[in-house]
């Protein structure tokens, strides 16, 4: 069985600020870890396409999606726990994009086991809480 892995060089471009634990060393781990132990080869790569504002709003209030797409292009600190960098909402539109698409055809074609589409990291709880919101 294949598995097939949303990934992009852009979810390491998400900064949420030194010593913050998601962090691109943590990502590079995890692809290190799939390398290491002989688990790419079940793998299939899939890039993933960004969200559109009408998926978001499926999931989050407007006044969220607003708040976070003005932070685009800066370094912004929400809450004492929730930070983004300049390419940290581009990354989570990424994230997000593949848990609309997982179960289409060009996302699954390749793989004959699930879809495994990366987790948007920073992703909120609840539709318009900070529980870190970088999507």
């Amino acid at each position: 069985m294949r598995v097939g892995l949303h990934d992009d060089p852009v979810f390491g471009e998400h900064d949420a600020g030194p010593g913050h634990p998601e962090r691109p060393e943590r990502l590079e781990a995890v692809r290190r870890g799939l390398r290491d132990g002989g688990l790419e080869k079940g793998l299939v790569r899939l890039a993933p396409r960004a969200a559109v504002p009408e998926e978001l709003l499926r999931v989050h209030t407007g006044a969220h999606v607003d708040r976070l797409a003005a932070a685009a292009g800066r370094h912004v600190r929400f809450d004492p726990d929730t930070a983004v960098g300049p390419r940290s909402h581009a990354a989570a539109l990424a994230a997000a994009g593949p848990w609309w698409t997982r179960s289409s055809a060009s996302s699954t074609a390749r793989s004959t086991g699930p879809s495994a589409p990366s987790a948007p990291r920073g992703t909120t709880r609840h539709p318009g809480g900070p529980w870190g919101s970088a999507c």
